[in-house]
C-alpha cells in the first residue's frame, strides 16, 4: 500500500505590481496547463499571475485543497498536515497532506490518480510559483550563514564572501555529489530556519 506525503510551494509575499521577471516561465506553465487539461481554477491562477506578477500563497493553498478533494473523491484517505518547512534552513513552507490509497488499489493505479489530480489542479501553478525570484530567495536564504560557509570551506570549496544562499546551496550540492558516498559524510546544511 502506498502512502504519499505531498506538499505545494507557498510564500507570504504579495504580488509584484511591476511586470514579472518570470513572465516567460508563467506563460510556459499556462500553455502547458491549457494543453494538458488543467482545471479552470489552475488556469485562472496562471492568468492572474500574468497580470499580478506572481502566484500567491493563498492561491497555492486553495489549489492544494482541490488536489486533496480530488484524491478523496477517488477514495483516498486524505489528511491535511498544514504548512511544512520545505527543507532544513528554509523559511519557505508548503501546504501538505498525507494520502493513503483505497484498499485494493495497486500502487501503479494509485500513482496515476495522484498524478492526474496534481496535473489537473496544481502542478503548473506550483512550478510557476517555484520559478519566482522571491521563491528562490526564500528557499535558499538559510544557506547564507557562517556555519554552512565554514563547513564548505573546511572541505576545500571556495565560497565567495558575497555568495548568495542560492549560490552556497549549489556548492553544497557539489559537495554531496563529490563526497556523499564517503563514510560518515554529513551535509553542509543550515541547522535551523533563519529568523524572519
Amino acid at each position: 500500500m502506498a502512502v504519499a506525503t505531498c506538499t505545494a510551494a507557498c510564500s507570504a509575499t504579495a504580488p509584484d505590481p511591476t511586470p514579472s521577471l518570470n513572465r516567460v516561465a508563467i506563460e510556459q506553465q499556462l500553455e502547458w496547463a491549457r494543453t494538458n487539461g488543467a482545471a479552470a481554477e489552475q488556469v485562472d491562477v496562471l492568468e492572474q499571475a500574468l497580470t499580478n506578477g506572481a502566484v500567491t500563497i493563498e492561491q497555492i493553498v486553495d489549489l492544494n485543497s482541490r488536489v486533496e478533494d480530488c484524491l478523496a473523491d477517488a477514495g483516498f484517505r486524505v489528511t491535511d498536515v498544514g504548512m511544512e518547512q520545505v527543507q532544513v534552513g528554509s523559511s519557505m513552507t508548503m501546504p501538505g497532506y498525507v494520502a493513503v490509497q483505497p484498499e485494493g488499489m495497486d500502487d501503479v493505479a494509485a500513482g496515476a490518480v495522484m498524478d492526474e489530480c496534481s496535473t489537473k489542479f496544481i502542478a503548473y501553478a506550483q512550478s510557476a510559483y517555484m520559478d519566482q525570484p522571491r521563491s528562490q530567495e526564500i528557499l535558499y536564504e538559510g544557506y547564507d550563514n557562517p556555519d554552512v560557509r565554514q563547513c564548505l570551506i573546511d572541505r576545500g570549496y571556495d565560497v565567495d564572501e558575497d555568495a548568495t544562499g542560492y549560490e552556497i546551496n549549489l556548492i553544497a550540492s557539489d559537495d554531496i555529489r563529490d563526497h556523499g558516498t564517503d563514510p560518515g559524510f554529513t551535509m553542509c546544511t543550515p541547522s535551523d530556519s533563519p529568523s524572519e
